[in-house]
């Protein structure tokens, strides 16, 4: 028996039950069903449920019993497992479109939109015919976004219900964010020819009968005649747009004349008077003809029809068409013209799209009105701190005014964040418990025969983004971090030399180092205030020399990979060199960036280079010979301190590779020495290390 509120899993597919016919009911069968009847009647639910569901485990075709569980379920509010139980019994009956047009909404209801879809489909099966069903299909495949298949889905209304505007003005955009113009080109013309000389579509299902669509049924239209026109500007058909513009006017308008000229250089008939009348021509219209005569680079035609629409049309009422002139102006680079209407659109306060204050601040850039411009970016940026395109223009900007710090620092802005972008975000989408621990966000499951879920986004690291941020620092951040380095350097090495004397008594090749044996512990220093003074100065010296001595090991400008590079120093202008292939906005950002700092190199490296090319005797303010004292004494401490030797070794051999020591034999003298010194502290026997 089962457990009341929940449905036994029943091993049948759907497909397998729609093959399925109800059989005879046996006279077991027969009386469980009566008996869940009338336990459904008194309102004894959990038994009317315990009851179908043996009727279902001794035969899983009877589709009253899902039915009538499938009620039980609802009425008991658990939709989703009633939801289920009707779609099995759906598939067990030969005529359900109704039912299945019903679980639909049902499904959609709660969420279940694949489910949603399948019942859809299950009743388009059913009634090929049934254009509501169609079209919810339509609309749910859209709204999922599954584009391909809602416009085969809004395709197959049309074939059913010919040009349907409602159907077009779903299709239209659909075909659009495919990029397939030409369909959409193919649909409007067969309708406007439709119109215009009773065409035939061929694409008019044949069993509706008849060989062509009643005129009533056709009604090209002027927004029709808009949407063909922007999709033929969309695949840069000016010419046809043109024609198509006027053969359409014409008609609409009655006229019969067949002495115009469709080739014509300019639009002025369309102006001119029908029957001693003149007819305005739609604003709509208008500017397309306008944007296909720019398109021809006929501008002065072009401009006659913006003019006309800025006469005859408030930007109050039409801000829209006062936007798409501007646009096309700035597309053509009318610059002052694009200008002149978007300052109008913004004084106005008619539009709040942040990309017409990029294309004003584009327009005084190109207009020469550099201050206006970053004034203009600048206000972008506040507002939309992220905007790598307007970073990149208001960095131009600062290249133009030689405020190239500025400029070097915004382009390096959009380089770290589009290097983070590609490695992923550093956080999963977990989201993390107030005590610290990440914990996992899960979705309420749902009972659906479909995968509702959809996939998230992948999870990445930030450790590349991290070390492409530091690579990409701009010279101006590089050197103030340096600058920070070398005082924190030189800040130490005062620290050391007032604590030297302390721990090195008469020099630190004596045998009266402070530590005879032993590693540095407070036990087996002596009692006497002056050795705990001296004891305290010598642990605090190792561990400020050791400090030191890390940084120092750490630059790997002085352990270059090509053993005679020389070492010019830390800052120096560095250039980026991409492995992927870049996106456009990468592109200009890395050619931006390459700009500026051979711009900087022009103008500064040439005086860097005169210090560079001249032997460099310091690493952050600290003479390399002094360094070569700081590596000999932190080694014979350590030997004496009870250091590892495979440590202090290591130590030795890393630095003897330096581009500071080994043209130097001096400092190689030295530091075999004192490497020799620490081999005699931690055997009492001499080695050689020479090799």
């Amino acid at each position: 028996m089962g457990t009341p509120g929940k449905t036994r899993h029943v091993s049948l597919s759907l497909t397998q039950a729609t093959r399925i016919r109800e059989q005879a009911l046996s006279s077991e069968v027969k009386a469980l069903l009566a008996q869940a009847n009338i336990s459904y009647v008194e309102s004894n639910l959990p038994r009317a449920i315990e009851q179908l569901e043996e009727v279902i485990r001794i035969e899983p075709t009877v589709k009253s019993a899902w039915y009538t569980l499938g009620m039980c379920f609802e009425e008991l509010g658990e939709e989703e497992k009633s939801i289920q139980c009707r779609i099995v019994g759906a598939h067990l009956t030969s005529n359900a479109s109704e039912e299945w047009k019903s679980l639909a909404r049902r499904s959609r209801e709660r969420g279940l939109f694949q489910q949603s879809i399948y019942c859809l489909q299950q009743a388009i099966k059913k009634n090929r015919f049934d254009v509501d069903a169609i079209w919810d299909r339509a609309i749910m495949l859209k709204e999922s976004g599954r584009l391909r298949p809602a416009v085969d889905a809004f395709q197959a209304i049309l074939k059913l219900q010919p040009y349907d505007a409602e159907v077009l003005r779903e299709l239209i955009p659909l075909l659009v964010s495919l990029n397939e113009y030409e369909v959409g080109v193919n649909i409007l013309e067969g309708m406007r020819r439709a119109s215009m000389h009773g065409a035939v579509d061929p694409n008019i299902d044949p069993a509706l009968g008849g060989d062509a669509v009643p005129d009533s049924q056709v009604h090209f239209s002027l927004n029709e005649l808009v949407t063909l026109a922007d999709l033929l500007l969309l695949m840069r058909r000016p010419l046809q747009v043109i024609l198509v513009i006027k053969q359409t006017v014409r008609w609409l308008r009655g006229e019969t004349r067949e002495d115009r000229l469709d080739d014509a250089q300019n639009d002025l008939e369309l102006d001119e008077a029908v029957d001693g009348e003149v007819q305005e021509l739609d604003r709509e219209v208008r500017l397309r003809l306008g944007k296909a005569r720019f398109v021809l680079k006929c501008n002065e035609e072009g401009k006659r029809h913006f003019n006309i629409i800025a006469e005859e049309s408030d930007p109050l009422d039409y801000p829209i068409l006062y936007l798409e002139m501007s646009d096309c102006y700035f597309e053509h680079q009318m610059f002052a013209e694009a200008l002149e209407g978007y300052k109008l659109l913004i004084d106005e306060g008619l539009v709040e799209d942040i990309q017409v204050w990029v294309h004003m601040g584009a327009c005084y850039q190109n207009l020469d009105m550099p201050w206006e411009a970053v004034q203009v970016y600048e206000l972008i940026l506040q507002e939309h701190p992220s905007h790598h395109d307007v970073k990149l223009s208001l960095a131009e900007v600062y290249e133009e005014l030689n405020e190239r710090d500025k400029a070097l620092d915004l382009v390096n802005e959009v380089l770290v964040a589009r290097s983070e972008l590609r490695e992923g975000p550093a956080e999963s989408s977990a989201q993390g418990h107030p005590d610290g621990n990440v914990i996992e966000l899960e979705a309420p499951a749902s009972l659906s025969f479909f995968n509702e879920s959809a996939l998230g986004p992948s999870s990445g690291t930030s450790q590349g983004a991290s070390r492409a941020a530091r690579s990409n620092m701009t010279f101006v951040e590089r050197q103030r971090l340096e600058q920070q380095r070398e005082e924190e350097t030189r800040l130490a090495w005062v620290q050391l030399c007032a604590l030297e004397p302390k721990v090195f008594v008469d020099g630190f090749w004596r045998h009266d180092f402070v530590f005879l044996d032993g590693p540095i512990d407070a036990d087996s220093a002596s009692s006497s205030h002056a050795d705990s003074d001296r004891f305290e100065a010598t642990r605090q010296w190792i561990k400020v020399a050791g400090r030191l001595i890390d940084s120092f090991r750490s630059m790997s400008l002085l352990f270059p990979k090509e053993r005679y590079t020389k070492y010019r120093g830390v800052l120096r202008q560095r250039r980026t060199r991409r492995i992927n292939k870049p996106s456009d906005l990468d592109s200009q950002a890395e050619e931006l960036l390459s700009r500026l700092r051979d711009q900087m190199v022009d103008e500064a490296v040439s005086h860097e280079d005169d210090v560079r090319d001249l032997e460099q005797t310091t690493f952050r303010t600290i003479h390399f010979d002094d360094w070569i004292s700081l590596f000999m004494k932190y080694g014979i401490a350590l030997a004496k301190v009870g250091g590892e030797d495979d440590a202090i070794h290591e130590m030795f051999q890393h630095v003897m590779v330096s581009n500071t020591v080994w043209p130097s034999e001096e400092r190689k003298m030295a530091l075999h020495l004192a490497w020799l010194g620490t081999y005699t502290t931690l055997t009492g026997s001499m080695r050689t290390i020479l090799s």
